[in-house]
């Protein structure tokens, strides 16, 4: 059951990255890490049908930004890295799908008898 709901909830987030709407929500995401690296260069990953924003998500980056694909990323969001301040920032659906599932299956207490 609760991996019918996931795929449901991975399937609807495939959908979702696929709208108009998904766009801003990306640069919002690359907004945020942006303001982590400030001014250093970074890699930012994200998923191959991604690639066309690569000019949009360079845009937020004060610092250098190189844009890569990344086959691990399923879903959408992207996934920087800034080897001077030694920080990776995720902010993949992917990443965010998951954590939820940990916290459902932490939280729910469910029970088959």
């Amino acid at each position: 059951m609760v991996s019918t709901i996931f795929q449901h909830s991975e399937d609807k987030l495939k959908d979702f990255s696929e709208t108009p709407e998904y766009k801003d929500k990306l640069l919002a995401f690359a907004k945020e890490i942006a303001d982590t690296f400030k001014d250093n260069s970074c890699i930012i990953y994200v998923k191959e049908d991604d690639l066309k924003f690569e000019k949009d998500i360079k845009s937020v980056f004060s610092g250098e930004a190189e844009v890569k694909a990344d086959n691990k990323i399923r879903i959408g969001g992207l996934r920087g890295f800034c080897e001077k301040l030694e920080i990776v920032a995720d902010n993949t659906l992917d990443s965010k799908l998951d954590s939820k599932r940990a916290s459902f299956l932490k939280n729910a207490d469910l029970k088959i008898s």
